[in-house]
């Protein structure tokens, strides 16, 4: 029987996976990221005393469960440790990776809806396509 990992266990296995400076600057960071509103941060002294398990700890009774993963994601970003973070929001299901803000747009698109933005008014207009012999239109169905 294989039994389902916990978001606890995906944060602390995500934390031992933090060598001693990162965890470190982790916690730094933990301390000093914007927090949504009703949140406060975890003390400094506090962090600084604290174990990976005693921090997993914290980040829930603190973070309460999708935040306290959010939380998480966003500090180990800010010391570019994005593959820790990306595992985490994978594993936890909390958001997509990347976020869509961050997301390069697709050229392919960018260009074809340029193409369209172009095409549909005179399309509209005349029931046919412009001529224009630099435009390959190979690929529409009329």
């Amino acid at each position: 029987v294989v039994k389902k990992l916990t978001l606890r266990d995906h944060l602390l296995k995500t934390l031992e996976d933090l060598g001693e400076d990162e965890l470190k600057k982790f916690k730094f960071k933990l301390h000093e990221m914007p927090l949504k509103e009703g949140y406060e941060h975890i003390g400094r002294g506090t962090l600084r005393k604290v174990d990976v398990i005693d921090l997993t700890d914290k980040l829930i009774s603190c973070y309460e469960g999708d935040y306290a993963v959010e939380v998480t994601v966003e500090a180990l970003k800010s010391i570019n440790e994005r593959d820790l973070a990306e595992k985490l929001a994978v594993a936890t299901g909390n958001g997509k990776w990347p976020p869509l803000e961050t997301s390069a747009p697709i050229p392919e698109y960018s260009s074809l809806l340029g193409l369209l933005s172009f095409l549909t008014p005179h399309w509209l207009q005349n029931r046919e396509l412009p001529a224009r012999p630099h435009l390959s239109c190979s690929f529409f169905p009329f």
